[in-house]
């Protein structure tokens, strides 16, 4: 028996679009959707602290996800190498870009402590352990990394590691990355369905080859094992049923620095 404390039930209050076929992309809307929490170990339900938040359709998760050697069950994270060019922070145009699967990684250090990296609400990029924070920002020649206190960080973000050395001299936190997801021949992350995202409000969900075309329950589930569920939430095609009409884009504009939300209106 493995006793889990439980925290707030998630609450979804819309799924759009309702119906769709593979690759299709699916906003699940509403609260209390848990994002990974670092730190937490893989031991017994911790992995699912790592995780947070999991869909499932008509109970099968949409994730794939690595196991551990000789086992169908256990999920570990293993070592990740990105592609050429696409490391987890990198600088292009003279501007900070960080990779696009950044949702969908750990980081670990030395000591097996767990990281995780997310955006704040200036669309930072921000290295934490769940109690220490390191911002990230380009001042013009390198990448450099601020914690909480003000100290600063010289940061090197390589394929499969990302090293902030202090200024002040003290130790090197270098962290290794690892994804417990899926990769495929060309190491691209493609386990990696379901992404908590909006603090908890939305869950961005990439549908899987359901192989049934039919209506599926949809299902939240947290790590504390508190789920909700939309019975019929969603209809897969098979393939395409018609094709898609836009018929506006709001806001129709917006500055470079992104980060912010589009209403696609069609049908």
């Amino acid at each position: 028996f493995i006793y889990v404390k439980t925290q707030t039930d998630p609450r979804i209050t819309s799924i759009s679009p309702a119906e769709g076929t593979i690759g299709t992309l699916v906003v699940i809307n509403g609260d209390g959707f848990l994002g990974p929490d670092p730190t937490a170990t893989t031991a017994g339900m911790g992995i699912y602290r790592l995780l947070g938040a999991r869909v499932l359709f008509d109970n099968q998760d949409v994730n794939e996800y690595q196991y551990k050697d000789g086992s169908t069950s256990i999920i570990e994270p293993k070592s990740y190498t990105a592609p050429a060019g696409k490391e987890l922070l990198r600088v292009e145009e003279g501007r900070l870009v960080l990779a696009d699967y950044y949702l969908s990684i750990l980081l670990q250090d030395g000591n097996d402590k767990y990281y995780i990296i997310k955006k704040n609400n200036a669309q930072q990029a921000v290295l934490t352990d769940g109690v220490q924070e390191w911002t990230f920002a380009y001042d013009g020649s390198k990448i450099t990394a601020r914690d909480k206190s003000g100290n600063i960080y010289d940061v090197n973000s390589t394929s499969n590691q990302l090293t902030l050395a202090p200024r002040n001299g003290s130790s090197l936190l270098v962290l290794d990355i690892l994804t417990p997801y899926q990769v495929d021949s060309e190491n691209n992350i493609i386990g990696h369905r379901a992404k908590v995202v909006d603090g908890g409000k939305r869950i961005l969900v990439t549908i899987p080859n359901l192989q049934v075309q039919r209506s599926y329950d949809v299902t939240v589930i947290n790590p504390d094992t508190k789920r909700a569920t939309v019975p019929d939430g969603f209809y897969f095609y098979l393939s395409p049923q018609r094709i898609p009409t836009i018929t506006s884009i709001v806001p129709d504009r917006g500055s470079t620095a992104g980060g912010y939300y589009i209403d696609i209106i069609g049908e």
